[in-house]
């Protein structure tokens, strides 16, 4: 006769960078009535872990608060299997808790700009637990990737951009597959760090369902940083973390499951008035992503100890957006005739339009100068010039602006967007790829200067992001057409 349990299988599946998946299974046995209910003898458990290469770690029974000493795991017909003998009872209106923790290997597929999960869920041998009173939910969660990511996950109750839950009952004869892709895409800053912190909260109910002490640590700077605009929600949301290290297992349990679904509301909330009206194109959210990891590259090889702005993706995506928009001849007002106030009027415009006019203000002083535009934390330098057909060395000579303004609001990183006025000669080459026309540049303090200009500690480096978009593009029918040159052939 099944016993009278209520019974919930939670499965958290951690994707390591190289395909491997950290699993953490626990099975929660709740026991609502007045009495104990007593396991019955041989009572084994059996948890199939999917056709794949598994290393199983440790079995865990909150009733010792150890580990399991009765457990093998072995392959049957191809399946990975873990068996736990189960014995004692669960108290009366108590619960108890059998952690699982296992790594599988290559399960996943992660790639640069992609992560992909297909998994099925085995069917779960419980002996004397009926399986119909089973409820499974099972949690994918994928790697920070910063900064930009979008989990698309079929039939998930909840999902963020690195987290997706499903629940459902399991059947003996069709195990419910669980599909998940992370790929790339424009995540505003705001719900990205409160997925952090929803990723954060799974990994501390995963551990703890295996006995681990709950280090609150990372969670607590996730919340702060997601929340920090809202010091009421913020103080509210981070309650619950007092009572967690002096709560007993199945409160500390209910305490993070509860957080969860309060991060879980929050973010529907942020998502409604933070997310952008306008999505960039793939080629767009590729090249930011790319720019993205030069600075990184620049700020680790130069030990930049000031941090980006927080909103550097979101603004880099919108600034190249820009220059990509432009190139299909969208703003004819910007010819080798515009103003530089032209210039900021269309990109000011632009990029309010992207972000509900959030964030977004026009010459802010900056100590005796003006900030052309300041998307939140990220300066922005404009220049209507003539770049004498050498961008490069061009460009480069109005970096410390855009440096100077960036360490004057305490940031490391800055972008630059010229206008290239030059007229190349008609019937010239086209003009080059937009990804060519775009450089990072690390930029030393008061560079050149006799003595260098440094700091208590050293000379600082800002990065700053260098586009340069032409006024003169070229009409295609104009280019010099050319034909391939008939080759001679000897004549005998």
């Amino acid at each position: 006769m099944p016993l009278p349990l209520d019974i919930t299988l939670e499965r958290r599946s951690f994707i390591q960078s190289n395909g491997d998946i950290d699993d953490y299974i626990a099975l929660i046995l709740e026991n609502t009535s007045p009495e104990h209910v007593d396991i019955p003898e041989n009572c084994t458990l059996t948890f199939p872990l999917t056709d794949c290469k598994s290393e199983a770690r440790t079995v865990w029974d909150s009733a010792t608060n150890d580990t399991i000493q009765e457990w093998i795991a072995t392959t049957e017909y191809g399946t990975y299997i873990i068996r736990a003998a189960l014995n004692g009872y669960v108290p009366a209106n108590e619960v108890r808790i059998i952690g699982l923790h296992a790594i599988r290997r290559k399960r996943a597929e992660v790639l640069s700009s992609e992560a992909t999960f297909n998994d099925p869920i085995g069917y779960l041998s419980m002996g004397p637990l009926d399986p119909q009173r089973v409820e499974v939910r099972a949690t994918v969660i994928f790697p920070k990737t910063d900064p930009c990511r979008a989990l698309s996950a079929e039939a998930a109750l909840q999902k963020t951009s690195r987290t997706a839950t499903w629940r459902f009952t399991p059947t003996e004869d069709s195990p419910e597959q669980i599909r998940a892709n992370l790929r790339l895409s424009d995540l505003p800053a705001a719900p990205r760090r409160l997925d952090d912190a929803i990723a954060e909260a799974h990994q501390i109910l995963a551990l703890d369902s295996i006995g681990r002490p709950p280090n609150t640590t990372q969670l607590r700077c996730d919340i702060t940083e997601a929340l920090k605009a809202d010091p009421e929600l913020r103080g509210k949301t981070l309650q619950p973390l007092t009572e967690i290290n002096s709560a007993n297992q199945t409160d500390r349990h209910r305490l993070l499951s509860d957080l969860i679904d309060t991060l879980h509301n929050i973010r529907t909330e942020l998502s409604r008035t933070h997310i952008n009206i306008h999505a960039a194109d793939d080629d767009v959210t590729g090249m930011a992503q790319e720019v993205f990891h030069n600075i990184n590259t620049e700020i680790q090889n130069h030990a930049v100890r000031t941090k980006p702005p927080e909103e550097l993706w979101d603004s880099l995506l919108n600034l190249l957006d820009f220059a990509s928009t432009h190139r299909q001849a969208s703003f004819p007002e910007l010819n080798a005739d515009a103003k530089e106030e032209k210039f900021q009027d269309e990109l000011e415009k632009f990029v309010r339009a992207r972000t509900r006019n959030k964030g977004v203000i026009r010459e802010p002083e900056a100590g005796n100068g003006r900030i052309d535009l300041l998307l939140r934390n990220t300066p922005v330098e404009l220049k209507v010039q003539d770049l004498k057909g050498r961008p490069y060395e061009t460009l480069e000579m109005h970096t410390q602006q855009a440096a100077e303004y960036a360490s004057r609001r305490n940031q490391s990183v800055a972008a630059l967007l010229v206008l290239d006025t030059h007229n190349y000669p008609q019937g010239a080459n086209h003009q080059p790829h937009l990804r060519d026309q775009v450089r990072v540049f690390a930029v030393t303090s008061r560079q050149g200067a006799v003595p260098p200009k440094q700091g208590i500690d050293g000379a600082s480096t800002t990065i700053v992001v260098a586009i340069a978009l032409t006024a003169y593009s070229p009409e295609p029918s104009s280019l010099r057409k050319t034909v391939p040159r008939r080759r001679r052939t000897n004549q005998s």
